[in-house]
This record gives structure tokens, C-alpha cells and sequence, in this order.
């Protein structure tokens, strides 16, 4: 089984997104069956990195979810995981890392 880990930057908004766009779109290529998005370091949300997010997902094939969270991060975290819920995401668990 395929699996991918996505790392999130500290700050994924307007000005970051581009930065990424093309790295994450390569994980599409590689149409993983599992992806772990890694929000451990993950700080800033805004709706253009969501919109990356969920770009990213409308290219896979009903990938297996999970989410990781740090410890600054875990309130993204539960919404990013609620909000791919109510798109229709099935998400494995959301697991917290200490730091």
C-alpha cells in the first residue's frame, strides 16, 4: 500500500501557497492509498492553504487520512480533520505528537 507523508510549513496562507503548490501537487502523481498530513508545526490556516488542501485531496482516489498534530497546532488541527469530514473525507485518526 502506497503511503505519503504531507509536512505542513509553520504557515501555510496567500503568501505561502505557491511556495508549495507544485511539491504537493507531485503526491497526486504518485496517487498514495494512505496520506498522513503532518500539522505538527503547523501555526497559520488561512482559506487559500485550505484550498491547497483540499486541491491536493480532489486528486486522489479516496485516500486513507490521518492527521498529526503538535502541540501548537492541535485546534488546526481538529478543524482541518472536521472541516475534510464534512467534504466527505474519511479520516483514519488524529494523533498528537509532543514536542
Amino acid at each position: 500500500m502506497r503511503a505519503e507523508i504531507l509536512k505542513f510549513p509553520s504557515s501555510l496562507t496567500v503568501y505561502e501557497v505557491q511556495q508549495y503548490a507544485s511539491d504537493w501537487q507531485a503526491i497526486s502523481v504518485r496517487q498514495p492509498e494512505k496520506l498522513e498530513l503532518d500539522l505538527s508545526d503547523l501555526q497559520e490556516l488561512d482559506a487559500a492553504g485550505y484550498q491547497l488542501v483540499l486541491s491536493l485531496l480532489k486528486g486522489l482516489p479516496n485516500p486513507e487520512l490521518t492527521v498529526r498534530a503538535g502541540s501548537d497546532s492541535h485546534l488546526i488541527a481538529a478543524w482541518l480533520a472536521d472541516q475534510l469530514s464534512a467534504q466527505g473525507y474519511s479520516l483514519g485518526g488524529m494523533h498528537a505528537q509532543s514536542d
